[in-house]
């Protein structure tokens, strides 16, 4: 390809230097054809052939319209109106086409003409008329050619601007100079004397054949030179993309590596920055840890075993996935159907579709978990940790004001879920995810747990997020779901599962649990149990697992060591409850009290042993927190490595948690266990009165605390110094925090109080009418200095004392304790009423509910509000009447509040929700009651004394306000509300 490359730029030069030395320079014709231009990739096209004016390969001189400006030369006679030579418009006339037939006729008959002059004379003339002919048309052919020339080197000039440097701009600057050589030299033909043209038709006609066949060399040798500059440059695209791609793969390892390792860094800093606000919130919210679904306790909790459970936890997925009619689903079931399985289960599944939002798992033996209060501030803080959004949501939340006119319950769902939620919507997407919630039966005081619940479902559609809730049918607990506010959830009673279900799941957790047992004990015997032995197994466990998690590990009992007596284990269970079928109840709890009366038999031993027992299962299933092996012995006065205690605690492994570390709490496996004990008929011998129980545990603790308590217990030198959770955990043991926290409990619980007062008397002197003056007292000054005390616990024997009324009947008991001598400026009683409420305008009615927890009043602002009697904090403001609230009262079961107006309508409303369910407005007259002072009132109140209605006159005191308007009583518990015109409740309880 070279040598033929070379071989056209010599013929080119030689054409070139011909076309120099010619004195005349003949006319081609003036169509040119171009070759077609080459292909080539255009990823790897040179920048001047992929700029913004594309170039493209320059055509070869076409006829066309002519960019030449000066003049074109011509023949004699142009006329300026038709531009034609008077030669040509002689050529192209009638005339001399008639003259060239004449001609041609004289020329035919010139051959009969004897002398040969005719046809001489016709051939010169003949010759004359093609040579004017041939002039002509070369002159119109230079002419033409000569705008064809020009066009191309107008092109050339336009597509050059683009092309500052490089080989293909010295190729075109030269093209270009040739042609515009040409285009003079053909203007120098055509400025020639127009006889000299007409001489030399022939020969320029030959030249101008000549020029054309040049100039189009030229082209083609232009072409090929792109050509090969195009394939010069494509081979070196080609090779720069080999080693850029051999550059890529040899460091893509370390690119990716650099990525991940960017990625990881930014991840870090985003998980840093969740941590450092979570920490933040953990400080404010004090979630529970063990609350979390796979939280470590000293009970395990554990999945469904593999098979089992399958179509309720695809029925759990299909709500959780598809259902967005009802964000909440309850599953209620007895104890022992196992619940907390399938909810562990269900967080498994959750978590590996990324969709579970938070978990809270209630259980009597975790303290923290049994705490309602622990419940919307752990799921927040789980959810917090899930998403960002609703993090900072969250703590914006928590910044916020407190909203005065919700309840405390109704106030920390708003701040915590609602929104926080709310605001952080968008990030949680087209996916819900679940907050799993299981156990809430078990939590301590179910009434919280029952507004926490109305207030889920009240609010439930207005949440980004779904909630599974798993508890027992509990009176407080069914009441939400079955109100008329409930119609946003599912229901699902597993006890109600088909059987052939449910037996199908109890036979593949035996044979996993057996085929456990085998392996542990080194039974060879693979047909152990017998199919027969399975299915007995399986009758007596009904619908509860529990009976079969409890009888397997009865079986397993660490402490039988032979395989013979593993099997005679499995044989006493199947003949003792066989004793006594209770055939078509398997709802009953007939046989997991016969395995559980199997388990304590195997307990007993003797007489020393039986009693630490019975002290031991008093304690374990009264205690108000879970107490570890070190408390209890502390508690029973008994050696911690006493042999008999650690027999007693071994053989009661299939119904209680015993961790091998001392300090660790012993755990109850399952609230029936307790039930099971305080139910006298199901229990028989073996059953624990818990006022019995109560009276055991409050005698263990007053003597632990006469042994025990001490002044300055904790040795502080200082009575300003704080003192460390450290220096009191040193000091103050386990056993001696819990007996002075609940010996009070175990006290007004206990059957035989009078046996206590012995022990009671080493504390108070003596134990009459006055203990419950002193108990006030105490709590009195307690909630008076409360703060003082925490920070600086010496002060409880100066500053909290050195402040009390003057006749206190702490005084009688503490009184060289007071260093000083206040000699006016505090009075000499307590004031009269626990709390002071404020509400706005006047009080006009008011009643109290029947458990006494909860007080409604009625004011001239319109407004109804539900207070708190303990705390005296308003819980509820319910809005709604136009004009004086003049009569309210609660619903036997403190549900419901109805209230009358001066609007002429009764209004009943719901407490839990605040929310107004009837109104009555048939009326034509004020609904009021005029009876405004409660008429046994005079019991507590004469005048302005309110005086003690057991007592008497001795224990009157003053009250200080005139304008009592309305009042309040509970006999049973000895509680006076007062409502008075300024807007004042007073809340007063005799003691």
């Amino acid at each position: 390809m070279k040598k033929q490359y070379q071989k056209l730029r010599d013929r080119f030069s030689r054409s070139r230097s011909r076309s120099r030395n010619r004195s005349r320079s003949p006319i081609p014709p003036a169509a040119v054809s171009a070759p077609d231009p080459p292909v080539h990739n255009s990823s790897l096209t040179p920048s001047y052939l992929t700029s913004s004016a594309r170039l493209s390969p320059v055509p070869p001189p076409q006829i066309g319209a002519s960019a030449i400006q000066k003049p074109l030369p011509d023949l004699p006679g142009n006329n300026a109106r038709d531009g034609k030579s008077r030669l040509e418009r002689v050529t192209q006339s009638t005339e001399f086409r008639s003259m060239k037939t004449l001609l041609k006729l004289v020329t035919a008959a010139g051959g009969a003409e004897p002398t040969g002059a005719l046809k001489i004379v016709s051939g010169s003339l003949s010759i004359l008329v093609e040579q004017a002919e041939k002039t002509v048309q070369t002159s119109a052919d230079r002419k033409a050619f000569m705008k064809s020339l020009q066009s191309a080197v107008d092109n050339l000039e336009h597509y050059s601007r683009d092309v500052t440097s490089g080989s293909l701009g010295e190729h075109m600057k030269t093209l270009q100079e040739t042609l515009k050589n040409k285009i003079r030299q053909l203007m120098d033909e055509l400025e020639r004397p127009w006889w000299k043209r007409f001489l030399a038709a022939g020969e320029e006609a030959e030249d101008m054949k000549s020029l054309q066949q040049m100039v189009r060399d030229m082209y083609q040798v232009f072409m090929m030179e792109l050509a090969i500059q195009i394939a010069i440059n494509i081979e070196n695209g080609i090779e720069t993309n080999r080693e850029i791609k051999a550059y890529l793969e040899e460091n893509l390892r370390d690119l990716k590596t650099g990525f991940k390792e960017v990625a990881r860094e930014i991840k870090g800093i985003k998980l840093e920055m969740l941590k450092a606000c979570t920490n933040q919130l953990t400080g404010c919210l004090a979630p529970s840890e063990k609350a979390e679904y796979n939280a470590m306790t000293s009970v395990p909790r554990g999945a469904c075993t593999k098979g089992t459970r399958q179509e309720i936890l695809e029925k759990l997925m299909a709500w959780a996935e598809g259902d967005t009619d009802h964000p909440i689903f309850w599953m209620n079931g007895m104890a022992g159907t196992g619940k907390t399985t399938i909810a562990y289960s269900f967080c498994l599944q959750l978590l590996e579709k990324q969709m579970l939002g938070a978990s809270f798992f209630s259980s009597r033996s975790e303290g923290e978990t049994a705490d309602p209060g622990h419940v919307l501030p752990t799921i927040a803080y789980q959810l917090a940790r899930h998403s960002p959004e609703f993090s900072a949501a969250l703590w914006k939340s928590l910044k916020a004001e407190e909203d005065s006119g919700c309840t405390p319950s109704e106030s920390q769902f708003r701040k915590l879920i609602l929104s926080p939620a709310r605001t952080s919507r968008s990030a949680f997407g087209q996916k819900h995810l679940v907050v799993v919630c299981d156990g809430l039966d078990e939590c301590r005081d179910l009434s919280q747990i029952s507004k926490i619940l109305s207030l889920l479902i009240q609010h439930a559609v207005d949440l980004p997020m779904k909630f599974y809730i798993s508890s027992r049918p509990e009176a407080d607990i069914t009441a939400r779901f079955t109100s008329a506010n409930s119609k946003h959830h599912k229901k699902f009673l597993l006890h109600n599962v088909e059987e052939h279900f449910l037996r199908r799941d109890l036979g593949l957790f035996l044979h996993y649990r057996f085929a456990e047992i085998r392996s542990e004990k080194s039974i060879s015997e693979e047909g152990w149990p017998s199919e027969d032995q399975l299915n007995q197994l399986l009758d007596l466990s009904g619908q509860l697992f529990i009976y079969a998690a409890t009888a397997c590990l009865f079986i397993a009992d660490p402490r039988i060591q032979s395989p013979g007596s593993t099997q005679k284990a499995l044989r006493d269970i199947l003949s003792y409850s066989a004793s006594n079928p209770t055939p078509g109840n398997e709802a009953s709890y007939r046989e997991l009290d016969a395995l559980y009366r199997i388990v304590l038999s195997s307990a007993l031993h003797n007489d020393e042993e039986n009693e630490i027992l019975k002290n031991v299962l008093h304690l374990i299933t009264t205690a108000q927190t879970p107490l570890s092996q070190t408390a209890i012995t502390e508690l029973l006065q008994i050696d911690i490595s006493n042999i008999l205690l650690e027999r007693t605690l071994s053989s009661l492994q299939s119904v209680i948690s015993v961790p091998a570390n001392h300090s660790q709490p012993i755990q109850i496996f399952h609230a029936s266990f307790p039930d099971f004990l305080s139910d006298p008929i199901r229990s028989k011998e073996y059953h624990h009165a818990p006022p019995e129980s109560h009276s055991i545990l409050a005698n263990k603790c007053l003597e632990y605390l006469k042994g025990h308590l001490v002044e300055n217990i904790c040795g502080l030198q200082d009575k300003n110094v704080h003192v460390s959770q450290a220096t009191i955990a040193g000091n103050i043991s386990e056993a001696l925090q819990y007996a002075c926290m609940y010996w009070i409990t175990h006290y007004l619980e206990a059957s035989d109080k009078d046996t206590l007062h012995e022990l009671m008397n080493k504390f108070f002197q003596e134990v009459d009418a006055k203990i419950r003056r002193l108990a006030g007292d105490t709590r009195r000054c307690v909630l008076q200095c409360f703060n003082t005390i925490r920070d600086h616990p010496l002060e409880i024997y100066y500053s909290a004392l050195f402040w009390l009324p003057k006749k206190s009947i702490i005084w009688e008991f503490y009184p060289q304790e007071i260093p000083w001598k206040l000699l006016g400026g505090v009075g000499n009683v307590w004031e009269c009423y626990d709390h002071v409420i404020q509400a706005k305008g006047s009080i006009d009615c008011i009643a109290l509910s029947a458990d006494g927890q909860q007080v409604v009043s009625g004011s001239s602002d319109s407004t109804i509000r539900i207070w708190n009697v303990e705390t005296g904090e308003e819980e509820k403001k319910l809005e709604g009447h136009s004009d004086w609230v003049r009569s309210v009262a609660f619903s036997a079961d403190g549900q419901r509040v109805v209230s009358g107006s001066s609007d002429k309508t009764i209004r009943i409303w719901n407490v839990g929700t605040g929310e107004e369910e009837k109104k009555l407005d048939q009326h034509s007259q004020s609904a009021a009651n005029e009876q405004k002072i409660a008429t046994d009132v005079s019991h507590y109140l004469h005048d302005q004394w309110i005086h003690h209605p057991f007592i008497g006159e001795l224990d009157c005191v003053y009250l200080p306000f005139t304008d009592i308007f309305c009042s309040a009583i509970h006999d049973d518990i000895r509680l006076l509300c007062l409502g008075f015109q300024s807007g004042k409740v007073l809340i007063l309880k005799a003691l």
